[in-house]
């Protein structure tokens, strides 16, 4: 099985769980990344999307020399319907169609989706820009992780992949969810990390889950009832949402792949998450094991400043329980990913704690080696 994307340790690790022998290709080549994989290759450097050129050429090697017989997409390649073809076209596509996550990125066919199927979400457009800026997002089409989110200004003009949504106050949040193009049965709720970093107001940085709330989980249930016989959903995915005040839910986009979340669940599934996935690929979802107790969290720590990872904090970052682990030697930018932090805890705030002590660690470790 080959994991391909802009960052694949969650879904190299989760493979290798499920008994996977795994290959994997993406921007970072971190060495939890590589311990979980038969081989590893790079696709492109930082957060940048690779070719689809250089997709097809890691594909046909996974093939050639690992006897990979299909591939996953991950993180950095939503929207990108040239990649996804390119690639199926080497192996077979462990997911939704190309065709599929376009839908579902396009702003017009998915926000009449959302209509068809009564699913609110805040107000969007996408032909022209709102005729007064304030108190609007601009976004892209091809976006992820929160990177391309602005606030909308008086001189923005129509472009592709572009839209501009109403700013919503709450708190980020998601469903993973699994379907099988009929039904769907969730995962786990989760709340998202979202802050500035880098001139950049809304950027993705972790996420809590489970969170227990279940009027809010029957809520997003009727939601999927509806919106995966519309879409023909089917797989491991997840549905984000804004949640404004304690009831009210807006739907914001469904991410049709396994996403970074499954961390925080997979453990509870006897064959993992990704075995899951693929079953339900296959038209039957399995059968939803007994919850595991508590909470559990994963917060991205970003380099305060540039720095030249050592054998010393290498091996002190591992020592942390950090993933998404730097190899000695490597340049790291300032505001780049350095590594992910974890914390366990009974209830979501206190795993919300765990993370800002661990990343406070972090930091420091960090500070000691930052670079003149």
């Amino acid at each position: 099985m080959a994991v391909l994307g802009v960052s694949v340790r969650p879904l190299a690790q989760a493979g290798a769980r499920a008994g996977w022998r795994v290959v994997a290709a993406d921007n970072f080549g971190d060495a939890d990344t590589r311990a979980a994989s038969q081989a590893w290759w790079p696709l492109a450097q930082g957060l940048a999307t690779p070719s689809v050129a250089a997709l097809r050429q890691v594909l046909q090697q996974a093939q050639a020399r690992h006897g990979a017989q299909a591939w996953l997409a991950g993180s950095g390649l939503d929207g990108h319907v040239a990649h996804l073809r390119a690639g199926a076209q080497v192996l077979p596509l462990l997911g939704m169609a190309p065709e599929l996550h376009g839908r579902l990125r396009a702003p017009a066919s998915f926000y009449a989706g959302l209509a068809a199927c009564g699913v609110p979400h805040p107000a969007t457009c996408w032909q022209v820009p709102p005729p007064d800026a304030a108190g609007w997002l601009r976004k892209s089409a091809r976006g992820s992780g929160g990177w391309h989110i602005r606030a909308a200004t008086a001189q923005d003009r129509p472009a592709p992949q572009r839209y501009w949504q109403q700013q919503v106050t709450g708190q980020p949040m998601s469903l993973l969810f699994l379907a099988d193009g009929r039904q769907a049965m969730p995962v786990g709720l989760n709340r998202l990390r979202v802050a500035p970093l880098a001139g950049r107001p809304w950027v993705y940085q972790g996420a809590i889950g489970p969170v227990p709330n279940m009027p809010l989980l029957k809520q997003l249930q009727a939601w999927l009832a509806r919106l995966v016989p519309h879409f023909g959903l089917a797989g491991l995915a997840s549905l984000d949402f804004m949640l404004a005040g304690d009831a009210r839910a807006l739907a914001l986009e469904i991410n049709p792949r396994p996403s970074a979340t499954l961390t925080l669940h997979d453990a509870a599934w006897p064959q993992g998450l990704l075995a899951a996935h693929v079953q339900a690929l296959q038209g039957t979802l399995p059968t939803a094991p007994a919850p595991l107790p508590g909470c559990r969290g994963e917060a991205i720590c970003f380099a305060p400043a540039a720095l030249r990872v050592d054998d010393a904090l290498a091996a002190r970052l591992a020592a942390l329980g950090a993933a998404d682990l730097p190899r000695a030697g490597q340049a790291i930018a300032s505001g780049q990913p350095l590594c992910s932090v974890r914390a366990q805890a009974a209830h979501a705030d206190a795993v919300e704690q765990g993370l800002r002590q661990a990343l406070q660690r972090v930091t420091q470790l960090v500070r000691a080696n930052a670079t003149p």
